[in-house]
């Protein structure tokens, strides 16, 4: 019987179809709201910092811990969660770490793990003089950024493969960061904040999806939960560990400024500088490593697999429909 004889478009087959693209819109849209509250709550410590070290007392080397630990309570639990969805399912567990989460949401805020925006909100409020409200206003082009390179990154994955995403990601992102690095203490947000921190932002949504390809090329589906939280694990303590390096460097420079009689805005302006040229180094290895990392998600991976999709085995199983163990 030739190819002609399978019914390829019946009503039962693209019933299923349209089922499964309506799950699928719906599991986006609950991933989308929940990566949205984690940075919501990021975000909200995250432009308190200054007024927190103030009240309580913090030197600015004990207020990067107000981010770190949360970064390595947070990186912990990862493995946890990926484990666990794949031991009691992942509807299950999104249940129960979105109960907890929005618990513990009343109790207090979270910090932030991303090095750029801790040391900007610092640099916005100490030495511009922004209050925490506009502080946090100055962040929503960043926030939009990262939405339109994550945007970007999903829908030319399939075409280009990781490894150019990667490529584009760290070349903007070590740019933004040598753009910061030149932070004047009299600046201005529009003129030396803006471009440079959009940058970084879209960056960041670059980088997003084609490093999780990457993480879980050619894992079993009964342990990608487990790769997940490997890699969100090493993502956030890599995190951690760069922001208590690049806060003590900052620390350190400033002090020695202020020893020598500069002013505090010119010893803050010039340590968060310092700061933000070593990141730009490390995007810079970034960039280098990016060379070793498989295609993966490139045209030839695809038409590899298309032959074994024109049969009647292409159709969806039931395992695919519904992930959840029994």
């Amino acid at each position: 019987m030739g190819m002609s004889g399978i019914d390829t478009g019946g009503p039962a087959l693209q019933e299923l179809t349209s089922n499964r693209q309506s799950s699928d819109r719906i599991v986006l849209s609950l991933a989308c709201i929940a990566q949205f509250m984690v940075v919501l709550d990021v975000s909200v410590v995250n432009v308190g910092l200054p007024s927190i070290g103030r009240d309580l007392h913090y030197s600015p080397t004990g207020l990067q811990w107000v981010v770190n630990a949360y970064v390595l309570t947070f990186a912990g639990f990862l493995l946890l969660g990926g484990r666990a969805a794949d031991l009691f399912g992942r509807r299950r567990t999104y249940l129960a770490g979105l109960a907890l989460f929005s618990v513990a949401s009343l109790v207090g805020g979270f910090a932030a793990f991303f090095c750029m925006w801790y040391f900007l909100s610092l640099y916005l409020q100490n030495v511009l003089g922004f209050g925490a409200l506009r502080a946090g206003l100055a962040f929503f082009p960043m926030a939009v950024s990262i939405i339109i390179g994550a945007q970007l990154s999903s829908r030319s994955l399939t075409r280009l493969g990781c490894r150019p995403l990667l490529f584009a990601g760290t070349v903007l992102a070590g740019g933004g960061f040598a753009w910061l690095s030149q932070i004047p203490p009299a600046g201005s947000y529009w003129e030396h904040v803006f471009g440079p921190g959009c940058a970084i932002a879209l960056a960041l949504g670059l980088l997003f999806t084609p490093l999780a390809a990457a993480a879980t090329a050619g894992v079993r589906a009964t342990e990608a939960g487990l790769a997940s939280g490997v890699l969100n694990t090493s993502r956030q303590m890599g995190g951690s560990l760069g922001l208590a390096i690049l806060a003590t460097v900052a620390t350190d420079h400033t002090n020695s400024l202020l020893s020598n009689g500069s002013s505090v805005a010119v010893a803050l302006s010039s340590g968060y500088g310092r700061a933000f040229a070593i990141a730009a180094g490390l995007v810079g290895a970034a960039f280098a490593v990016s060379f070793f990392v498989p295609n993966v998600g490139r045209p030839a991976a695809d038409e590899a697999l298309a032959p074994a999709a024109t049969g009647p085995a292409a159709a969806p199983s039931a395992s695919t429909l519904d992930p959840e163990p029994a």
